[in-house]
């Protein structure tokens, strides 16, 4: 697993230096750039709902399953990320992220099937988002089975980034209230629970879209991509960390 900055390397000496506020001039800059950037990418058919879904091969699904059952067990981290970024600084956010999933290393041989699944799958991504598009970041992780009643949604909520930035998540199990999954309240008003046992993927606008998730009984592999605009497409991942979410600016 790949620790990246300063700070780890102090951390390794039992130092630990506080990481800057994600508040002040900095995001709210970030915010109204992202917006001018991407101006043009409320549409597609995606912007209908905000949900689009898609069946996974069971190629792809043994190919994922496998990828994430051979990386090794690692945490998410307050300095698991590059400069540059907006990452989660706040102690018990981290510690509840580590609480409901158990995060998987993300190796060399992920990102190559990252790779070739995106090149697979390109044309389909395009036509439902109707602009170009990269990977900024990515993680895996088996979603632990929840406490409360099967189905049941937890906290609604947006994740409040730009809106043009949308979440891809690879689930190779199916998504259904027994593996735990999503509610979603879609652009349309509609009310849905994605409740498919066969491999899917599903790309959602996280922060248009109230969601929440639904604790299931066994655990849910999951593979995260964040997508954001771009000038031209790329499907070449960026692994940045597993605490990195997106880029402070279209150009980082």
């Amino acid at each position: 697993m790949l620790r990246f900055g300063i700070r780890s390397t102090l951390r390794q000496f039992g130092i630990y230096p506080d990481l800057p506020s994600q508040g002040g001039l900095i995001p709210q800059l970030s915010e109204l750039v992202w917006r001018i950037w991407s101006r043009d990418c409320d549409r597609g058919p995606i912007s209908r709902t905000g949900v689009a879904t898609e069946l996974l091969t069971l190629a792809w699904a043994a190919s994922f399953q496998a990828e994430i059952d051979a990386a090794p067990s690692t945490t998410i981290t307050a300095e698991d990320t590059k400069p540059l970024y907006f990452t989660e600084p706040r102690p018990a956010e981290l510690a509840y992220l580590n609480r409901v999933n158990e995060y998987r290393a993300v190796t060399p041989s992920l990102l190559q099937a990252l790779r070739e699944f995106l090149a697979e799958n390109r044309q389909t991504i395009d036509e439902r988002l109707g602009h170009p598009w990269r990977v900024a970041s990515v993680r895996q992780f088996y979603l632990r089975p929840g406490e409360g009643p099967e189905g049941h949604p937890g906290n609604k909520h947006l994740d409040g980034w730009p809106p043009a930035i949308r979440k891809l998540f690879i689930l190779p199990a199916g998504a259904t209230p027994r593996t735990g999954t999503t509610w979603f309240r879609m652009r349309d008003g509609r009310e849905t629970l994605l409740d498919e046992a066969r491999p899917l993927w599903s790309v959602f606008e996280n922060s248009r879209v109230l969601h929440a998730l639904t604790p299931g009984k066994v655990p849910r592999p999951t593979i995260e991509l964040n997508l954001v605009p771009a000038r031209k497409t790329s499907t070449d991942p960026a692994y940045v960390g597993i605490n990195a979410w997106y880029p402070r600016f279209p150009w980082n």
